[in-house]
């Protein structure tokens, strides 16, 4: 039997103000992108990244715009598991 299909947008992301969220491969891609969505909501934004001096721009053109907290922190490569 085929599931219905699932239709959630950005919209549907409720308030975040209070929360403190990691995001693994925040530096480009889906990872950047749900950076900015958490960050517009309210989170305060951890950025697991390989390269901060790379990444920090992009946090800090996210915080500025969300004016929330986007923090960018370096993790070893590996399995998103072992973060």
């Amino acid at each position: 039997m085929a599931h219905p299909p699932v239709s959630f947008g950005f919209d549907d992301i409720p308030n975040q103000t209070g929360r403190t969220v990691r995001v693994a491969g925040a530096s480009s891609g889906l990872g950047a992108i749900v950076t900015e969505q958490l960050a517009a909501r309210g989170a305060t934004v951890l950025m697991a990244v390989r390269d901060v001096v790379t990444s920090g721009p992009l946090g800090f053109r996210i915080a500025r715009e969300a004016s929330c907290h986007v923090w960018a922190a370096r993790f070893p490569g590996g399995p998103a598991s072992q973060l």
